[in-house]
């Protein structure tokens, strides 16, 4: 499961089954969230994963180039 902490406004959380599920999310036409988005803490399976980049859209590159 992913569980991405990111900041639009206040402190939100969103929950994914799969990093792959977010990834597809984020090539729709119309994703559910902007690139610039600041994630605040990301895990998968219960594991932080560390960014450099900690917007939506760096997650999103950092998902993709580990397929």
């Amino acid at each position: 499961m992913l569980v991405i902490n990111y900041v639009h406004g206040k402190e939100l959380q969103a929950t994914y089954k799969t990093a792959a599920a977010f990834v597809a999310m984020m090539e729709l036409e119309v994703p559910e969230f902007e690139d610039y988005y600041e994630i605040t803490k990301v895990t998968e399976d219960g594991t932080e994963i560390d960014i450099s980049d900690k917007t939506m859209g760096g997650l999103f590159n950092y998902l993709l180039a580990r397929k």
